[in-house]
């Protein structure tokens, strides 16, 4: 997005790995009730039988606590990529080498993945439950932040 917008920046491969790792991570988390419903899921397998369980174990909608304990790492996986891009993004340890208004512009969804976090860890159940956030707020987040 930020390449569309004609972004200018010294870490802007830096700043978009981040920001990708840090949104998608979010996206599949939110994806899981709705895929497992579906039959399918995209957490990694091997990722699920480390944390002892199994893409059946899904489908079943049995959440069994590794699932819990695989979220809650993708969690912190997803806010550790945010501090990264936000940090790149602003230029603050780079002394300015940030990316110009037009390609932070294309970051603005970032601002949305705090407030995901948050009620993806206030799920009880993460084979039915699905993260939401209030449209308003979604919209109050997008406008702050730029």
């Amino acid at each position: 997005a930020s390449e569309i917008v004609g972004a200018e920046g010294e870490n802007q491969g830096i700043i978009a790995q981040a920001a990708g790792r840090a949104y998608g991570l979010v996206r599949v988390m939110r994806s899981v009730p709705l895929l497992a419903a579906k039959g399918r899921t995209y957490l990694a397998a091997d990722a699920l039988e480390a944390a002892g369980t199994t893409p059946a174990d899904i489908f079943s909608g049995e959440a069994k606590p590794g699932l819990t304990a695989l979220l809650a790492a993708m969690r912190e996986e997803s806010l550790s990529a945010l501090e990264e891009a936000r940090f790149h993004l602003h230029g603050e340890g780079m002394k300015g080498t940030g990316l110009d208004e037009a390609g932070q512009t294309a970051y603005l969804p970032l601002a949305l993945v705090e407030p995901y976090l948050a009620e993806l860890a206030r799920i009880k159940d993460p084979l039915h439950d699905i993260a939401r956030i209030n449209p308003l707020y979604r919209l109050w987040r997008l406008v702050r932040a730029k």
